[in-house]
């Protein structure tokens, strides 16, 4: 049990563990799903929700841990390489990354995202496939995505590719 949609970091790294993945829409709902189902949840722990676009971290990782403190137990903690990212602009919005006023992306990436577009203003998503669809549909100028999912788009231009790593937490009941 994970993070969807597929294509998510999250769905790429638990395919590597098990033979069929379970998405789910957040998060903690993995977590609470895991739990009701006797099934394993694979969080990342570099895990933020944000409210809205203010920026007000509403939950990380950390708030997931000790809420299911004595309920659901760490199995494994590894680093490893998610997809290989990058940030990507809609040119049929914007001719030139300096003409992007507007980003999505998932909050744990903002980090990134911010090292290049520092002044943008930035929407949060729930995962980052949703982030891209938003740049393709015109929704914002760019977006921070992985390069596979940004690729299946013609409207989007790749400005800079980033390979970072990740800490995966797998949790079991």
């Amino acid at each position: 049990m994970t993070l969807g949609p597929t294509g998510t970091d999250a769905y790429t790294e638990a395919s590597k563990i098990f033979r069929d993945v379970i998405l789910a829409e957040t998060f903690p709902e993995a977590m609470t799903r895991a739990h009701e189902e006797k099934h394993y949840a694979l969080v990342a722990a570099g895990y933020i929700e944000r409210t809205g676009n203010t920026g007000n971290v509403s939950q990380s990782w950390v708030d997931i841990h000790f809420q299911w403190l004595g309920e659901m137990h760490i199995s494994a903690i590894w680093e490893s390489p998610t997809k290989e990212m990058c940030l990507a602009f809609n040119h049929q919005k914007v001719r030139r990354l300096e003409d992007v006023r507007t980003v999505a992306i998932h909050p744990s990436t903002e980090t990134l995202a911010r090292k290049i577009l520092p002044d943008a203003d930035y929407t949060y998503t729930r995962a980052k496939p949703i982030a891209v669809e938003c740049a393709a549909n015109g929704l914002v100028d760019a977006c921070l995505g992985s390069r596979d999912i940004v690729q299946q788009n013609s409207s989007l231009t790749i400005h800079k590719t980033l390979h970072p790593t990740m800490v995966w937490c797998l949790y079991k009941p």
